[in-house]
């Protein structure tokens, strides 16, 4: 599995969980502007006019379910991932933390940041996340 193939994985879950149907795509593919990041996803305006939904609307619902601010390669082939996290939205509050994928793009470990910098953080989590090492070795 490569990045962009993770990525539609996970925008696709949060196409599911915002109520898009499961045949409509995430079309995760690279940035036609380099100055809005490396990867686009241009499912979400398809699949809003075949819900007959303003795309902003659903733009919207998809990504109350994904707040990725950073991605890293990991030493065995899978990813990290953290999220910013924002307890302070009236809905889908989402948590900071760490999340490691193996290399099909699984969940196999979730890490929240500690309690006693959760209970001063507001809406500004983990805002990257980087890896060095492999094996034993591997800090994040």
């Amino acid at each position: 599995m490569n990045i962009a193939q993770l990525l539609d994985n996970k925008i696709r879950n949060a196409m599911t969980a915002a109520g898009v149907p499961e045949n409509l795509p995430a079309l995760v593919v690279p940035s036609t502007n380099v100055r809005f990041g490396d990867y686009q996803a241009n499912g979400a305006l398809g699949a809003a006019k075949k819900m007959g939904m303003p795309p902003r609307d659903l733009a919207d619902a998809i990504t109350a379910h994904l707040d990725l601010e950073g991605i890293a390669l990991a030493g065995d082939g899978g990813f990290w991932l953290a999220s910013e996290g924002n307890p302070e939205r009236e809905k889908n509050k989402t948590q900071s933390m760490l999340v490691k994928t193996d290399a099909s793009g699984a969940i196999v470990e979730e890490i929240a940041i500690p309690e006693a910098l959760a209970a001063n953080a507001s809406r500004f989590g983990f805002e990257g996340v980087a890896v060095t090492g492999s094996g034993a070795d591997e800090t994040i």
